[in-house]
């Protein structure tokens, strides 16, 4: 997400730990020489001390003394492809960045987490995701909350309680749908700035016969410090050859692998969406090697399972394999919980018109009013997965266009 795009973390030609913001915003972490140790936190102690999400492959801590300077999730800074945590260290950056400080990465033993909180190491986390909309995890208790004083409200129709009770739910159940509506549309803005920045060689998808619509916006771009990638409205940023990142491409017969020059793979691509016949297989080889990469011919294929959002996973709804902070919602849960809520309160709001007429049509008006906004978001966000998913035939084959 273009969001991600903004953060950095590096150290400069001083040797100070520097952390870019979006934004541009730079905060120094850590003088020259502060920084003492680099640990590696396992799966389990990350999810212990800074949450289960987004911690299966650890993180990475560094320190001056026993005091934490930083916290990274390897997860958070990995390449848009599927890897083994061992190799994750190298191509999230991680390996590289305990280098430029002269130290080591050190495995975390026993008495190391003794002394790293959970509290010490989530003030010093940086994670390169935009904050949750509001209200955020508060929507596990306003929504069901919601609901309860709407079935409460309802009963008591005929008697002030009812519009007090339904005048509630109202205030607590907008922020949970107003958040999910807001958030979406923050997202979807954002992944509309998500294009090509046009200075490298822009690389289409080159398919045969049918394919899901949402994969013909599929694009990579080739740049010497960075490469553009995008896959089914998401993008990602993974470093180029003259950054130390992706210098070779090894084109096997059902997919082509991006590596740096130890072999370890930053991306993959399914040969049958980006080079479908011979052909294009040629034409995407050469505008690899004007991207200023190795190309090299596989006759057998060493990747046993498909990168997220190609082919082997287009029949699946892509905002499936989106997180609640990709879509835009304030928790997984919340446009269920908030969409219930209104409709719930849409329906006992009704037993306000048994105590005063006006008033009952005006919170019923309200409360449908909200219901609305939620069928409306679930309804785009069903669109859009069916239209992704539409097979569809890609129309002749686009050239590249070297800017």
């Amino acid at each position: 997400m273009p969001y991600a795009h903004e953060m950095r973390v590096l150290i400069e030609a001083t040797g100070a730990l520097m952390v870019t913001h979006p934004g541009g915003v730079r905060e120094r972490r850590a003088a020259p020489g502060e920084v003492t140790r680099v640990l590696f936190l396992d799966a389990a102690a990350t999810a212990n001390r800074l949450g289960r999400p987004d911690s299966a492959a650890g993180a990475l801590v560094l320190l001056a003394g026993v005091r934490p300077l930083l916290a990274l999730r390897l997860q958070d800074w990995q390449p848009p492809t599927a890897l083994d945590p061992v190799v994750m260290r190298v191509t999230s950056g991680v390996e590289a960045l305990a280098a430029g400080l002269g130290l080591p990465v050190e495995p975390a033993e026993t008495e190391d987490l003794g002394i790293l909180g959970p509290r010490a190491l989530r003030e010093v986390e940086v994670r390169p995701l935009p904050a949750r909309p509001a209200p955020g995890k508060a929507v596990r208790v306003l929504a069901p909350l919601a609901a309860v004083l709407a079935f409460v409200g309802g009963p008591a129709g005929g008697t002030v309680a009812a519009p007090v009770c339904t005048a509630l739910a109202l205030a607590l159940c907008a922020p949970v749908v107003l958040g999910v509506a807001r958030g979406r549309a923050q997202a979807r803005a954002a992944t509309a700035t998500a294009t090509p920045s046009g200075q490298g060689i822009v690389i289409p998808v080159r398919p045969t016969g049918g394919v899901p619509a949402g994969l013909l916006d599929n694009v990579l771009e080739l740049g010497p410090d960075e490469l553009f990638l995008r896959r089914r409205g998401e993008a990602g940023w993974l470093a180029g050859p003259g950054q130390g990142g992706i210098v070779q491409a090894v084109m096997e017969p059902e997919h082509v692998r991006l590596s740096d020059a130890d072999g370890l793979d930053h991306a993959v691509l399914e040969t049958a969406l980006w080079c479908g016949d011979e052909p294009a297989r040629a034409e995407l080889a050469d505008d690899l090697r004007a991207g200023g990469l190795r190309v090299l011919d596989a006759p057998l294929d060493t990747v046993l399972r498909h990168d997220t959002g190609d082919l082997a996973t287009a029949h699946v709804k892509p905002s499936q394999l989106l997180t609640d902070l990709e879509r835009g919602d304030p928790t997984v849960l919340a446009p269920y919980a908030g969409g219930m809520a209104a409709a719930i309160t849409m329906a006992f709001s009704l037993g306000t018109l048994g105590w005063n007429v006006l008033l009952g049509l005006v919170l019923f008006t309200l409360a449908l009013t909200l219901f609305a906004i939620a069928m409306t978001s679930t309804w785009r966000r069903a669109r859009g997965d069916r239209a992704a998913v539409r097979v569809v035939k890609a129309a002749g084959r686009p050239k590249v266009q070297a800017r």
